[in-house]
């Protein structure tokens, strides 16, 4: 993992209104930062998202096998996403979030900096 001084805000993308920001070839986005009420969905590495008993565990990993899930959750928790799995963060205002995050897509009242 890199030097924690290397994560200070470089590369603003300001993603403003109905837009999504995509990433690739290793690049991600390590912090975004919201500044007007936002619902962002995001996709990455090591995003965990809470799921109920029951629930279609398609895009996580089952937790007891290590592989993605081919149907239902067994239990409620907190699964690990596929990076290709797109999860909805609901984020206050002021709110700065961290992590790996190759994809933001925005609502068109939404207002954030991502920084790469």
């Amino acid at each position: 993992m890199a030097h924690p001084s290397n994560l200070i805000g470089k590369n603003p993308h300001y993603i403003v209104g109905a837009v999504t920001a995509t990433l690739t070839g290793g690049d991600y986005f390590h912090t975004i930062t919201v500044l007007a009420a936002a619902v962002l969905t995001v996709k990455g590495g090591g995003i965990f998202e809470y799921l109920g008993s029951g629930v279609g565990g398609t895009g996580h990993i089952d937790s007891d096998t290590g592989v993605a899930h081919i149907g239902n959750t067994d239990s409620a928790g907190f699964y690990e996403a596929l990076g290709t799995t797109a999860v909805e963060l609901t984020i206050p205002v002021g709110t700065t979030i961290h992590g790996r995050f190759t994809e933001i897509a925005s609502s068109s009242s939404d207002i954030s900096i991502a920084y790469k």
